[in-house]
């Protein structure tokens, strides 16, 4: 199960993928506060629930976020996620997410 409280001040790399790792992925009120994460990559696991927004900009210095292979589902925070000045590489493939992809993330 994916830890809902995880801090780390010095973190950069956090690669959990391949783990059968189950959960609701971070949730807005209880998600981490990785300030210095750069590359999080979790895909091919069992986690469900959607994306927040707000748990994405806790993250501001995220370059890669592999979320590939799971159960996420709802909309993509396309402005928050396209607003990350560092964003570079996004895998959200094969997952059951709805709607259009977001004008944010072509312009990012």
């Amino acid at each position: 199960t994916l830890p809902q409280r995880f801090e780390s001040a010095q973190l950069t790399t956090l690669l959990l993928a391949n783990n059968a790792i189950s959960g609701r992925f971070f949730q807005t009120n209880e998600s981490p506060h990785f300030q210095s994460i750069k590359e999080l990559r979790m895909e091919n696991n069992l986690l469900t629930g959607t994306l927040h927004g707000s748990s994405m900009m806790k993250m501001p210095r995220l370059e890669t976020l592999s979320l590939s292979d799971n159960d996420l589902s709802g909309l993509i925070p396309g402005e928050e996620l396209g607003s990350l000045p560092t964003l570079h590489y996004l895998y959200l493939d094969s997952n059951h997410f709805v709607g259009p992809l977001p004008t944010h993330l072509a312009q990012a």
